[in-house]
């Protein structure tokens, strides 16, 4: 039987719904005769500013729009994004804003 790791960056703070999921799980959904499919969440208990500290002292490239001042990033103008996101993110793409808008 294939095993399969799934490890997504969801954290506790983010939302009580993502407080309440354990750090190691398995998919039952994704699973099946032939693979048995884990999830894995590393950084569950981590804050934010833990987050960026691994981050910077990694040394690894992470997405600009951060430096832009978006929280979380998805697609441009995703349905779960909060408020202030999708204002940076229309901020920082006008042109498909408009799009979406019209």
């Amino acid at each position: 039987q294939a095993r399969v790791l799934y490890c997504l960056g969801l954290r506790a703070e983010e939302s009580s719904g993502r407080a309440k999921k354990p750090v190691l799980s398995v998919d039952d959904a994704a699973s099946s005769g032939v693979r048995e499919v884990v999830t894995w969440l590393p950084i569950l208990h981590w804050t934010e500013a833990e987050v960026w500290a691994r981050i910077k002292a990694s040394g690894v490239r992470y997405h600009w729009a951060y430096d832009k001042g978006m929280k979380r990033l998805s697609c441009s103008f995703c349905v779960w994004a909060s408020r202030e996101d999708l204002e940076c993110a229309a901020r920082l793409r006008p042109d498909l804003a408009a799009e979406y808008v019209a």
